[in-house]
């Protein structure tokens, strides 16, 4: 099999590192998986190398697993990261038509070159970024935003986006590792932005709607309205908060315990549980008939999720993103899984919570799309990313053919 059109990505969790291959469909649609890889991560907190050595060995298992199962030589990876710090920068870019009664694509693509010059220098420093987000144009000073501006007149025609932005002391040891297992990294997307991809329906996005990817170490959000991202960010908290919790409430001798506690008998929401019901607690030490009180062990899951949803809700508050939620909020990554967490986000965000929902096509993809949504939205944006290549590519191709064709007179005859 040729690897020319193949396209993979990488996405290297606290709790596990998952590579995923796949490829355009003709006459489009989903992306086509053609190979899947995991391994267990240790060596990472709060989505940081702690322990480089251990996230190589992940790396490596990872990209091994993924090449034997798609049959090729996997190199070129893209990267799907969060780092539980992430930010985004507005960004504008302009040029001025050369016909002010009617704007060209000439002018939109030189506007959108202003852009990318602008996002090359828009993350602070110590920073590095993810690419920019191309949102939308505008024409003159008129604020309507613009999908395509081409035949409409215009003296200056504006582009505007975003770029995500990491610290550079978080990233760089994941590419590190990436390099050890002698692969590339081509391209970079922000897992929250991923998972969104994923998780929400065109519609979804349209409608305005809030995706939040909850991770062993991080939690990573974006939220869409009229097709757009609006607001996009990363914390270093996730499921290993809730489960470190446990373990400093109930003591049930070893973090392995609590987390298989918190599994079987968290609750994030307090809705409908008796004061009087108690729930085993099967600790690795002691009494292994020992029970807790379940409304107990509850309420300490719900100050955690609480504190996390909350600090997503003042987010999107600040970017005036929370009022246009009329889709809903969806949830993906582990730490979605936890009893009762979709109910809870409903209740803070004010809006229908579900869980993401995909089918792929992939067995171990669909086997757990709410754990698979970032990296299936990886490969989404990938794909798409090395199409609209392509398609720039053929086109130059076909610009420089039309061009010697006129200086040769092939197109006189």
């Amino acid at each position: 099999m040729t690897s020319s059109n193949i396209v993979s990505v990488i996405e290297v969790g606290t709790k596990r590192t998952v590579v995923l291959a796949g490829r355009a469909r003709e006459g489009g649609g989903p992306p086509e998986v053609l190979g899947f890889g995991e391994a267990s991560t240790t060596g990472m907190r709060k989505g940081r190398v702690v322990t480089p050595e251990y996230v190589r060995t992940a790396v490596a298992s990872a990209v091994a697993a993924a090449t034997e199962s798609a049959r090729t030589d996997i190199r070129d990876l893209a990267l799907v990261l969060s780092c539980g710090d992430v930010a985004a920068e507005a960004i504008r870019g302009e040029a001025r038509a050369d016909d002010p009664d009617a704007v060209s694509e000439e002018d939109a693509g030189a506007a959108r070159a202003s852009l990318e010059r602008a996002a090359a220098a828009a993350a602070p420093a110590g920073r590095t970024p993810f690419g920019s987000l191309f949102l939308y144009y505008s024409l003159d000073d008129d604020p309507a935003e613009l999908h395509d501006p081409a035949g409409m007149p215009g003296s200056v025609v504006r582009a505007a986006g975003l770029v995500p932005h990491a610290p550079e002391r978080h990233v760089q040891p994941i590419l590190d590792a990436i390099y050890a297992a002698d692969c590339e990294v081509n391209y970079r997307v922000f897992s929250g932005l991923a998972a969104a991809r994923a998780a929400l329906t065109r519609q979804q996005r349209q409608d305005g709607a809030l995706c939040i990817d909850i991770g062993g170490g991080t939690t990573s959000w974006c939220a869409y309205r009229g097709l757009r991202p609006v607001a996009l960010g990363a914390l270093p908290v996730g499921g290993d908060h809730v489960t470190n919790d446990l373990l400093s409430a109930f003591n049930p001798g070893s973090t392995a315990a609590a987390e298989r506690f918190k599994r079987e008998s968290g609750q994030a929401s307090l809705r409908g549980i008796a004061a009087d019901e108690r729930v085993p607690l099967h600790p690795d030490l002691g009494d292994p008939d020992r029970t807790v009180s379940r409304r107990a062990a509850a309420q300490v899951v719900n100050a955690r999720m609480s504190e996390l949803f909350r600090l997503v809700r003042e987010d999107l508050r600040r970017h005036d993103a929370l009022r246009h939620l009329g889709a809903g909020v969806v949830l993906c990554g582990g730490g979605a899984l936890l009893g009762g967490a979709a109910a809870l986000a409903s209740e803070i965000f004010h809006a229908p919570c579900s869980l993401a929902s995909f089918s792929t096509g992939c067995r171990e993809l669909d086997a757990d799309p709410v754990r698979n949504a970032t990296i299936w939205g990886g490969l989404v944006q990938a794909v798409r990313k090395d199409e609209a290549e392509r398609e720039a590519a053929a086109r130059r191709g076909g610009l420089l053919k039309r061009g010697l064709d006129r200086i040769f007179g092939k197109e006189d005859r």
